[in-house]
C-alpha cells in the first residue's frame, strides 16, 4: 500500500508540476523534478523500492515493529499529502 501511494504521488506530482499546477516542496526532490521528470521517477522508484526492501528484511526479525510504522507512515503520507493538496500549503514560502 506504501508503495502504491509513492507512485501515485510521484506520477500526480510530475503532471501537476509539468502543468505548471504546482511545485515540488522536497527540497531533495525538486532540483532531480527541474532537471528532468524521469530523473525524478528514477530516484523516487528507487527509494520506495529501498524502503521496501529494507522492511521486508527487517519485517523477518520484528514484524509487529514493521506493520506499525508501515501503517503510521501510509496516514502520515495521506494526511500530509492531502492537507497540501487541498490547502496549497508551502512550508517553505516567505511569510
Amino acid at each position: 500500500m506504501l508503495l502504491a501511494i509513492g507512485l501515485a504521488d510521484m506520477v500526480v506530482t510530475i503532471l501537476l508540476v509539468g502543468s505548471g499546477l504546482c511545485r515540488e516542496l522536497n527540497p531533495l526532490m525538486a532540483p532531480l523534478l527541474n532537471h528532468h521528470w524521469a530523473t525524478f521517477a528514477g530516484v523516487k522508484v528507487l527509494t520506495l523500492l529501498g524502503a521496501a526492501v529494507g522492511c521486508e528484511w527487517y519485517r523477518r526479525r520484528d514484524e509487529e515493529f514493521v506493520r506499525k510504522w508501515v501503517r503510521v507512515g501510509i496516514v502520515s503520507y495521506l494526511v500530509l499529502w492531502a492537507a497540501w493538496f487541498a490547502t496549497g500549503w508551502d512550508p517553505f514560502a516567505a511569510a
